[in-house]
Formats: C-alpha cells, structure tokens, sequence
C-alpha cells in the first residue's frame, strides 16, 4: 500500500504510525489516503500536490500526460521544472503559481489564455485551480494544483469568432465586420482628429471569367486578390470581401496622398497579374473609388455610398483607375463618359484620331543632359462638342478597353507605322533613339516581325534607332515567342527594354532569358527613393545587377533635382522624368 500522496510535514519526529489527529488510527488515515490516491488516479483533471516549498509530491496519469513528467521524474523537482505556463498573447512566463498560493494562503486561478508548455515542446490550453493543503492546526502543508485540457474548446470558441467576422470563401474579413471597423475608425476621426481612407475595389473583368471559365475559376479568382496585394498594407490596415467582386481597403491613419499612392499600386499588382485556368490565361484589372475619413463625414452609410460613387467613376473614365470622391462628381462623370463614349477605339483609328507624344530619356553621365532617346506615347484627340475644344484621353483610360476588344495589335502597328514614318522629318533630325512599347496581344502576334521589317525598309527607317519596350508580364505571357521576335530583331541592329523592372516577383529569372540592352527600373522605387532608404537600397540594387550583367539601367519618375543627383550617385545611366521634360508632340 502506497502512502505517497500524503503531504510531508517535514517534522522528523512524526513516525508511520503516529496520527495527525492524535485519536484517529494511524491505519484508517493509510486506508482513507489509498481511496484519495486512487480517486485521483480515476478522475480526467490533472493533479499535482507540492510541499511548503513547491516542490512536486505528486502527479496523478492526466498531469503526467499533459506535462510529460511521470511522477517518478519529477517527484523532489520544483514545480516551475515540471509545469511551464506562459501567456498566449505576450509568450510571457506565467511566475510559479503554486509560491503565490502559499504566500497568499488562498485558492487562486491562472489568468485566461495560459498555455501549457510540455516537456517536449508541446502546448495545451489549460484551465487550472491552486488551492493550500492545510494541517489539522491550519498550518501550510503544501498545495494541491487542478487543471484541465481546453485546447478543443478554445479552438472551437476561435473558430466561432472567426466566422462571425470573416468571409468563408476568400478568408478576408466579412461585410459586417468590415463595417465595424468603419464606425472605430469614423469614431476616432471625431472624437481625436484622426484621417483614415476608405479604398472600394471593383474588379474589372471578373465577370468574363466567371461566364467563360466557370464559377469554379470565379472563386480561385476571388481567393487569390489576399496573394495578390500580400504585403501591400499595414498590419493595422484592413482588406475585406463586402461584395461578389468587390472588396473594402481601410488605411488607417493614413495621409490622403498616401493613400492614393497605395491605391495606385494595388491597380498595378492586380493588373500585372495573370490567373491561369485549364489553360488558359486571364488579365484582370480593378477599379477603385477613394475617400477620406475625416471629421466631416457624418455616417458609414454616407462614406460607403461616396466610395461607391467614386468606383463607379473610375469604371466610366475607362477602369483600371482610381478616382478621388468629389462633391461634383455627378456631372465630372457625365462629362468623362461622354468623352470616352464617343472617342470610339475603332473609330479613332479609322479617323486617324490617335497622337504620338515624346518625352526625353537623358544620359545621366552626359554634362549638358542632352536626351538620347525619347520614348514614344500615345493619345486620343477627341472634340468635346459641349466644351468645344480638343481633350486629350490618356492611354490608362482606352487601353483596358482596346485590351477587352483585342485592338492592341492594331494599335500598336499603328504606333510603329507613325513613329517610323514621322521620325526623319521630325525628332530624327536630332540623332537620337526612340522607344516603343509593344504589348502583349504584339507579342502573341505571328506576323509582327514580317510587319516591322517591311516598316523599316517603306520608311527607309534605320533598325538601330530603334528600342522596343517590352514589360515582365507580356514576357510571361508569350515567353517562347517573344525571345524569337527579341532574337531577330536585335540582329538587324535593334534594341529592347525590359519596362517596370522590379515590380514583379520574377523579373531576374528573364533577365538569363532574353538578350536585353535595357532595364528600365520601376517608377515607383524611384519616386521615393529620396524618402525611402528601402527604395533607394532596390534601385542600387536593381542597377549594380543590371551592370553585373551587361545591361544599361534606365529610372523612370525623375521628376526632382534631388532624385537626379541621387540617381548620379548611384551611377544610374538613364533617367526619364518630368524633371528632364513632359510628353509633348515634337516640334523642331
């Protein structure tokens, strides 16, 4: 018969068969203390008895099993050995709870969310009890710790909450608490001053997805938006699924220049961006409708119909966009639909109605900063009939639609057959190079070398003055056939740029791929590179691999003497930049 789990009372001069009662048989303690051991043995909580001094009497099966400690390991052990408790959210030691117990004379608890940390590294939810074992004298013998195993419950209560607030598809956060977090936000704009933004994002072209590939592809579309802007926000930022394919941005504390700096570059990702499907390949793009948070606005109701409005704009100015919430927005819309409604794509092209603009690309090195090259860009004139006068559409509001309807070939040639033909009698006099981007549809074209090369001889147009700009995702697109065209064009003395270098997550891996003479570095490391050391450190970076390899780096969005210099310092070779010059048609 086992007496272990009676408490030592450290008095040399108790014997086995003296009574701790002094009239109670010796024996029917040892018989009362067997059926404790044993109701302890039987029972699911764990058990643990110490001394006065926390060190470890016993463990009943349940606190071996929970803390990886048989009881003849850690018998004469001090309790903080064998039962490890830490806080879920700090990670911090919990102290000995059993010392506090002694010292308090008193039953207490573990605060909530404390976790068992096993032996072997293995963690337990646990719920848990410490109470004094007193002597007949009330004198401290030790104390008797209770717990239990809560894991299933307190995940099962973890999961519950996270339904509640989050979309089951996407895995975002849900409508419902999105607006929540709305009303804190519109809380704390009145109550302290604060300025958040709101970002509602429409995505462009999901419905043709859906209609063409199924739901089945619709919804790994929808899954796949959280990849797509991964590490675009702020922890304390809040990304959100508040419709079909719409979706809530909340920057919180967030200056309204930044916002639409983060706006912009969520249109990029997601516009770079190709969802392959059963072999097949989809470009989407979003639209996006900004508002500030700010003490002026009255209610969620009003900020989330305001955001609306301002998407819905941003769709009728030709998507892929964002639009900054007005109070005239009504007739800003009604005035831009008109425009870009009658600015007909395949009507602008019969009416010969496109533009070509030039800006200038400057040899950093050069003391006089005289451009070498000009890139070529493109515009829509169109004449307002209300206002009387020629607009001009910006190629981000009709390129989404020439994409939509497969012009971009068209468009391209266009652009080409334009560019050699204006060349000698106008910016050819100067001696410098052009660039032209080619688009993915180009790419994807068989006949386009066999067009360019009968340009270059019907224009009398030297292939060396050429650089053909291509971007990482149309590589991605027609990989096998674009090295082809790259491969043959440079032979005939052509050149290419690999644009927006650095924007996508695989622009090295092309880099061994295609023979290009020109990295053209991502306008928004450069922007901010006097601000940012982050972004200064990636077009260091960007450009001393450029050079490593034989590639001559070029900066976009030098738009500051201080960029300039910086970009010198860095021993960029080119820059291009409001800076150096706006697109404008050349005039000698």
């Amino acid at each position: 018969m086992s007496n272990e789990f009676i408490p030592r009372t450290n008095d040399p001069g108790n014997e086995p068969n003296t009574s701790l009662t002094g009239d109670t048989p010796s024996w029917e303690l040892l018989i009362t203390a067997e059926r404790a051991q044993l109701t302890l043995h039987s029972i699911g909580d764990a058990v643990i008895t110490t001394d006065n001094q926390a060190v470890v009497d016993y463990l009943n099966p349940a606190a071996e099993r929970l803390t990886g400690w048989t009881m003849a390991e850690a018998r004469g052990r001090p309790l903080s050995e064998v039962f490890q408790v830490v806080n879920e959210q700090s990670r911090q030691l919990i102290p000995n709870p059993v010392l506090r117990c002694l010292q308090e004379e008193k039953i207490l608890n573990l605060a909530k969310h404390s976790i068992l940390i096993d032996r072997h590294g293995r963690e337990y939810h646990i719920d848990d009890s410490i109470a004094p074992i007193r002597g007949q004298d009330g004198h401290i013998l030790g104390a008797v710790l209770v717990f239990h195993d809560v894991t299933e419950i307190h995940r099962r209560t973890r999961q519950l909450e996270y339904d509640a607030t989050h979309d089951a598809l996407t895995g975002l956060i849900n409508r419902a608490e999105f607006e929540r977090r709305l009303e804190r936000a519109l809380v704390s704009a009145k109550q302290y001053g604060a300025r958040h933004a709101l970002c509602y994002l429409d995505l462009d072209q999901f419905k043709n997805v859906n209609d063409t590939a199924g739901h089945a592809a619709g919804d790994e579309l929808l899954r796949q938006i959280n990849v797509i802007l991964s590490g675009m926000f702020r922890e304390r930022d809040t990304l959100a699924r508040i419709g079909g394919d719409e979706f809530g941005l909340l920057l919180d504390n967030c200056p309204l220049d930044r916002a639409q700096f983060i706006a912009q570059n969520v249109i990029a990702n997601i516009r770079e961006y190709r969802f392959h499907w059963a072999g097949c390949i989809y470009q989407i793009g979003v639209s996006i409708g900004l508002v500030p948070i700010t003490v002026e606005t009255q209610s969620i109701t009003q900020l989330l119909a305001q955001a609306d409005v301002a998407c819905y704009i941003a769709k009728e100015l030709g998507r892929n966009r964002v639009h900054l919430y007005q109070q005239e927005d009504t007739e800003i819309g009604s005035r831009h639909e008109e425009i870009l409604g009658a600015a007909g794509l395949r009507d602008a092209l019969k009416r010969d109605r496109f533009r070509l603009y030039y800006q200038p690309i400057v040899p950093l090195a050069s003391p006089n900063l005289r451009p070498t090259h000009h890139e070529v860009l493109l515009r829509v004139a169109h004449k307002n009939h209300t206002y009387h006068h020629s607009e001009l559409v910006l190629p981000a509001a009709f390129i989404p639609a020439a994409e939509r309807y497969g012009l971009m070939s068209a468009i391209d040639r266009w652009v080409i057959q334009a560019a050699f033909r204006e060349y000698a009698p106008g910016i050819g006099s100067t001696g410098t190079q052009i660039t032209i981007n080619l688009s993915g549809n180009s790419l994807g074209d068989e006949s386009l070398l066999d067009f360019i090369e009968a340009q270059f001889v019907e224009h009398t147009f030297p292939p060396e003055r050429v650089c053909f700009e291509i971007t990482e995702t149309t590589v991605i697109q027609n990989l096998h056939r674009t090295t082809q065209l790259v491969t043959a064009l440079k032979s005939c003395g052509s050149q290419f740029a690999l644009d927006d270098f650095g924007s996508g997550l695989s622009s090295f891996h092309y880099l061994k791929t295609l023979p290009i003479d020109y990295l053209k570095i991502d306008g928004s490391f450069v922007k901010d590179m006097i601000q940012n050391s982050s972004d200064c450190a990636l077009v260091a970076a960007i450009n001393q691999m450029g050079h490593t390899l034989g590639i001559q780096s070029i900066a976009k969005y030098a738009e500051n003497q201080s960029i300039v210099e910086r970009l010198r310092e860095l021993g960029v070779d080119y820059a291009q930049g409001y800076f150096f010059g706006e697109p404008a048609v050349w005039s000698a």
